[in-house]
């Protein structure tokens, strides 16, 4: 098989609802329905005499007022009523078999109050603990966490500082609770917490001592410093900490993002200016978290903070709103009620095709379908329209997008991988093993052998007209054209028959089988990129480029992976955290913050401060300069991107 065989990996952002039912049962005290059914019974789960099966039930200390419910993750919410000391799910009945695992939820806190469980999860069996509600009014007691904010899908560990009146520290054991069980996840011992979606959310806090507080934290999509994959020719851009993105390279139809559409090459970074959109719109804030570059004719995208996206450049196919030019950027909108898209944790820009990605995983495309279909409603959809991936079921539970040349790839929770659009370089054979020329639908990518979706896929790369796919285990699977070698196969379109459809990636030349340990992909216009587990790149494609970043070294094939070399040509390259690549050039992020590029330097895009005329290409990495020319370039701040893989399983 392609895929290893492997459990389904179940998702609590996109599936809670499902894997819950299937595989745990939120609920409270565990007590035999026979003896009492109600919230009295929690002695006899904490006695041990009972064998099951258990009613869901259990005592509730300290509520006052009116508005806490809880639920048990079979699709059933409980509200308890102000003053009650005890509650049951379904009293009276069977209800949980022994060995069943438990997680009891708060979904709503009552007014003026924090609740939280006590021995709220485990597994349904004789001598458990006894389980309660314990409820604290919030007072003038604050709490307050290391993070400001929570960045999309990333569980990160936090601490939570909670201070008496006095601003006193509140010692003790700490146990928290999220107020909206569907956008915030957050460990009950207060280690980590996990934004599902954009917004501001609340986390409840009560100590052992009976101390209750809400600490507020604002969730933001991810921080990338590089896009993800660019189908940009002499263009690139990098987004810095403080959330400015700077562009160098060609000028040529508002690329650059500047006042003026006629704008000069920039061989040095250039900050992206807002300018006004139409006159209920402000000033566009620059507060940007990633970037997508369009190919040469084709918009670039930039994400917000707020999950807003911006569009400029290109012939207008991809703004996605109501202008012809695109020298100005501007607010991308919706079809239907012409509004700015809103909540969108990723971006991606390809040819013909742009796409957007929500935080509650579903997916908006635009751009000119041209009879190849975006995933929108058809084969004729209409121009810039900005609509669900559907047609009538809209594609779900995506937490990866990455656009190519007329065609996008969609990742979903389950390690599934779907394509719509254009198949006219991919040829992927669909179901019936026939080779059509578009899918104007969201359609699933098949494993050859069992011919049943790819799985345990967790990071996707889209080139012109082939495709990447890293699976969990390391291992790089590719599809599509292979004419320059860039399946990476040992094999070019020449010399074999098939190859269209997902492969293994080899490894490079003298250490054979497959290529291995590699924590990060990046796919151009026909050349790759494969981050290694410490620290260094391999790249293959087109052997005689200098996007693959050979330098001196002797090698007349570029069908299999090689490691590029350091600026100096003496040795491997290293200390690299994170790859992007581009139609004709190849750019690396350092672990400390700087950023590389090789490649073809067309209208200064390597960003070396120098023009084409000047320096043709670069066979090695070399510093990308300063704006100002007066040193290297840094993104500033790294903790501020917390998944530099780009790896979203």
């Amino acid at each position: 098989m392609i895929s290893p065989p492997t459990s389904p990996r179940k998702d609590p952002a996109m599936s809670r609802n499902n894997w819950l039912k299937t595989s745990m049962i939120l609920c409270a005290l565990l007590l035999q329905a026979a003896c009492g059914g109600g919230g009295g019974g929690g002695g006899d789960a904490g006695g041990g005499t009972v064998a099951g099966p258990f009613a869901l039930a259990g005592q509730v200390e300290g509520l006052l007022g009116s508005g806490l419910a809880v639920q048990d993750g079979l699709g059933n919410t409980l509200s308890i009523p102000g003053g009650a000391t005890s509650f049951a799910f379904n009293s009276g009945s069977p209800y949980l078999a022994t060995g069943a695992v438990f997680d009891l939820q708060v979904q709503s806190q009552p007014t003026g109050q924090v609740c939280v469980f006590t021995n709220g999860s485990g597994v349904a069996k004789v001598n458990m603990g006894a389980i309660k509600i314990n409820c604290a009014t919030v007072g003038l007691t604050t709490a307050s966490l290391s993070e400001s904010q929570l960045q999309w899908r990333v569980q990160t560990p936090i601490q939570v500082n909670l201070k008496s009146e006095a601003g006193q520290t509140i010692g003790g054991k700490l146990t928290c609770q999220s107020t909206n069980l569907e956008a915030l996840e957050v460990a009950s011992d207060c280690s980590w917490a996990k934004a599902l979606r954009l917004g501001n959310y609340t986390i409840s806090v009560l100590s052992s001592a009976g101390h209750a507080a809400n600490a507020n934290v604002s969730q933001i999509p991810q921080r990338h410093a590089l896009p993800a994959t660019s189908q940009a020719a002499n263009l690139f851009a990098v987004n810095p900490s403080q959330g400015t993105a700077l562009l160098w390279g060609s000028g040529a139809m508002g690329k650059l993002a500047q006042f003026d559409a006629n704008i000069p090459n920039s061989d040095s970074p250039k900050p992206l200016v807002g300018q006004l959109f139409v006159a209920n719109f402000n000033t566009i804030r620059l507060n940007t978290v990633s970037l997508a570059l369009g190919s040469p004719s084709a918009s670039s995208l930039a994400l917000s903070e707020a999950g807003e996206v911006v569009s400029w450049g290109g012939d207008g196919t991809t703004l996605g709103r109501t202008v012809t030019a695109g020298v100005s950027t501007g607010k991308v909108i919706t079809a239907t009620d012409n509004v700015a898209l809103k909540n969108m944790v990723q971006v991606q820009a390809g040819q013909k095709n742009a796409a957007a990605l929500r935080d509650d995983g579903r997916v908006y495309s635009w751009g000119l379908a041209n009879g190849s279909g975006q995933g929108l409603s058809g084969l004729n959809s209409v121009n810039a329209n900005v609509v669900m991936v559907g047609p009538n079921t809209p594609l779900t539970a995506v937490v990866q997008i990455s656009a190519g040349d007329n065609y996008t790839l969609a990742l979903t929770a389950s390690g599934e991988v779907y394509v719509w659009g254009s198949n006219q370089g991919l040829k992927l054979p669909n179901a019936e093993g026939s080779v059509v020329a578009q899918y104007a639908y969201a359609t699933p990518i098949n494993d050859p052998l069992t011919k049943t979706p790819l799985q345990n896929v967790v990071s996707i790369s889209a080139g012109s007209t082939h495709a990447l796919a890293l699976t969990a285990q390391g291992n790089v699977l590719a599809w599509g054209n292979n004419q320059f070698g860039q399946l990476g196969r040992g094999n070019t379109f020449s010399n074999v028959n098939s190859g269209f459809e997902p492969g293994w990636v080899k490894a490079p030349l003298l250490q054979g089988g497959n290529l291995n340990n590699i924590k990060a992909i990046a796919a151009g216009q026909n050349h790759n990129l494969a981050l290694t587990n410490n620290g260094s790149i391999v790249s293959w494609g087109p052997v005689s480029n200098p996007q693959l970043g050979w330098g001196s070294k002797t090698i007349d094939r570029g069908d299999l992976p090689s490691f590029v070399v350091n600026a100096t040509d003496t040795s491997t390259l290293a200390n690299i955290v994170a790859i992007s690549a581009t139609a004709t050039n190849s750019y690396a992020l350092t672990s400390k913050g700087e950023v590389l590029s090789w490649g073809y330097n067309y209208s200064g895009a390597l960003g070396l401060g120098v023009l084409f005329t000047e320096l043709a290409q670069a066979v090695k990495p070399q510093n990308v300069v300063s704006g100002n020319e007066s040193g290297t370039l840094s993104v500033g701040d790294m903790s501020q991107f917390k998944n530099l893989n780009q790896r979203y399983r």
